[in-house]
């Protein structure tokens, strides 16, 4: 179902909601991966149990140098449940949060979590969303989350609607960098956009962001609105740029992902 997000200056522009079919995938993907961490947690504590006691996984009671105290074993096992709880409840809200309302399961899927006024989510709305998933669970296999996807005009389960959320899907699966290539094939950008691209702001850098994932999705004459309104807010802030509104857009854009393309190779370089 399409639905459609607002831009800084009022104007709007559409976007898909993931259906459950490609929301389901992504779960389950997300849920093999936290199912083999948590297995992998298992081993390594009933690993460390076992060294400690230094009687194999049975008992607690001597070790390869004399007895191991009770207290030992039981603040391995409580740690043990703590990382599993953390990992339970932790991992949809960890990636959400890192990568801006994506998951594993949903980036492999160009799925997305965002506000329902289209802005990127927070911790807070990461947090909500995801313990809420106890209640989407209920009574068994996710039948109460199942439902609301369904039988929602957004797509929406109850922890999209007490956070304000809705999944929608991302058509350009990496918005945040570029594809490898040599460094001698890449674009170039004219200097002045890689100037003007930091003055941006989060604003308009969010709404640039937008417009570029979701411009081929768009009717000529709505993009060239659109394309127009969000050039005039870039004027306003950064000053006059060359080219026509859509190249301004591209430029800004393709300099930001240049720039955090670079960061990254320096890092790794490092």
């Amino acid at each position: 179902m399409r639905e459609e997000l607002s831009l800084p200056d009022g104007g709007r522009v559409s976007y898909l909601t993931a259906e459950l079919p490609s929301r389901a995938a992504a779960f389950m993907i997300d849920v093999s991966i936290q199912t083999l961490a948590m297995l992998g947690t298992v081993v390594l504590f009933l690993i460390g149990i076992g060294l400690g006691t230094g009687s194999g996984l049975g008992t607690a009671s001597f070790s390869l140098h004399g007895a191991v105290p009770a207290p030992t074993v039981l603040t391995l096992l409580g740690a043990g449940v703590v990382v599993l709880f953390l990992l339970f409840f932790g991992y949809f809200i960890f990636f959400e949060t890192v990568w801006r309302g994506q998951t594993p399961g949903k980036r492999l899927l160009s799925l997305r979590v965002v506000r329902l006024g289209g802005a990127r989510i927070g911790p807070s709305e990461a947090v909500i969303r995801n313990l809420l998933r106890i209640a989407d669970a209920l009574p068994f296999g996710y039948g109460v989350g199942i439902g609301c996807i369904v039988l929602s005009r957004r797509r929406q389960r109850l922890g999209d609607f007490a956070a304000g959320t809705i999944v929608v899907r991302d058509k350009v699966a990496s918005r945040r960098g570029l594809p490898a290539m040599p460094l001698g094939r890449r674009p170039t950008v004219p200097a002045v956009f890689a100037q003007a691209a930091p003055l941006l702001g989060a604003d308009l850098e969010e709404a640039v962001d937008l417009f570029q994932s979701r411009r081929e999705a768009l009717f000529p004459a709505r993009r060239a609105d659109l394309a127009r309104r969000l050039a005039d807010l870039v004027r306003k802030r950064v000053g006059e740029l060359p080219g026509n509104d859509g190249d301004i857009l591209r430029n800004l854009w393709l300099a930001r992902r240049l720039a955090e393309a670079g960061t990254t190779e320096r890092k790794m370089a490092q």
